[in-house]
This record gives C-alpha cells, sequence and structure tokens, in this order.
C-alpha cells in the first residue's frame, strides 16, 4: 500500500473510532491527512469505496492467517478478538448505509474458513464430499451467526469470553462434572 492510501486509510479509521460514517465527510478525510481532494478522489471514488476497499484488505489479512488452528472454534476466538479491538468501527460501519458490504465481507471470510479447515480435514480423512459440503455450510453459518448476532446487539456483550466458554465445553479432554 502506498503511503498516501496509508494516510487516508489511518485517518478514516481514526474518525471511525471518533463518529458515526455518517458524519465522515471526505473534507474530514483530507484534513486529517493534509492532502487535497484531488489525492483522495485519485485514490477512491467515494467514502464507500474506501470503506469497501478497507474491508476487503481486512478480511484477506485476517484470512491470511495460515496457522493450522486445531478446533473451528480456535479460530473463531481468533477473529472474535481481532474484532473486538475493532469495535467502535465496525459498531459505526454496522449501522450505516455500509451494513450490507460489511455481511458480504464478513460472510466472505467465514465461507473462506470453513472450506480451508474442511479441506484440511479432508486431507486427514475419507470425508465425503457431501459431508464435506455440509460442515463448510455448518461452520460458515455458525461464525456468521456469531457475528452477526453480536453486531445485531451493538456488541454490548462479552463475545470473546462467550466463545472462549465455548471452547472449553466442547473440548474432548475436558471433565464436564469439572465445570
Amino acid at each position: 500500500m502506498r503511503i498516501t492510501e496509508k494516510l487516508i486509510t489511518k485517518a478514516v479509521l481514526d474518525l471511525l473510532q471518533e463518529r458515526p460514517y455518517s458524519k465522515i465527510t471526505v473534507t474530514d478525510i483530507v484534513a486529517r491527512c493534509e492532502i487535497n481532494r484531488n489525492t483522495f478522489y485519485y485514490h477512491y471514488a467515494d467514502i464507500p469505496d474506501l470503506i469497501q476497499h478497507l474491508l476487503q484488505q481486512g478480511m484477506r489479512e485476517l484470512y491470511r492467517v495460515d496457522r493450522d488452528f486445531k478446533r473451528p472454534l480456535t479460530f473463531v476466538l481468533y477473529i472474535v478478538l481481532v474484532a473486538d479491538q475493532y469495535k467502535s468501527i465496525l459498531r459505526n460501519l454496522y449501522h450505516s448505509e455500509m451494513q450490507a458490504c460489511l455481511e458480504k465481507e464478513i460472510t466472505i471470510l467465514c465461507t473462506r474458513f470453513s472450506v480451508r479447515r474442511v479441506h484440511r480435514m479432508m486431507k486427514q480423512s475419507a470425508l465425503r464430499r457431501e459431508d464435506a459440503k455440509l460442515l463448510v455450510r455448518y461452520w460458515s453459518s455458525v461464525v456468521k451467526g456469531l457475528f452477526f448476532d453480536w453486531l445485531k446487539h451493538d456488541m454490548d456483550y462479552d463475545l470473546p469470553k462467550i466463545v472462549r466458554r465455548v471452547c472449553l465445553l466442547t473440548s474432548s479432554r475436558r471433565n464436564w462434572t469439572a465445570l
């Protein structure tokens, strides 16, 4: 990413921490970056284009984390912890005209994660193709459901804590009576 794009990206992220999406203007962004409007429009068509670019980039970075998470919920916990750091930004985007774009990128991330996870499972065991499709749909729906519910409720509950607890409850090495 070029320097000017980094400046613009940082400016809009800072502004999204401070105020709702609907209250952010190109004037605010260029003033924060100390660039002129033409420079902004050279890189992005408008603010929705910038936000879409940011979301796609962020989701690609999350997906690139190529750790071999032993359990699907471990990956879920990882992305929830990352999202938790950007709560105000995600909340502002969810409650704006960018909601559909945010939901689309979350859906793509969840599906890609599920496909990757199931492909790894297929290499380790004789998983039938129809079962693989079922697992992709299941895990994608679970992760999307968690995120969308959290966003719908203004991220006002501790999702990382809930996912950690579910990880503990579903661990095969855990003694349920000790809980």
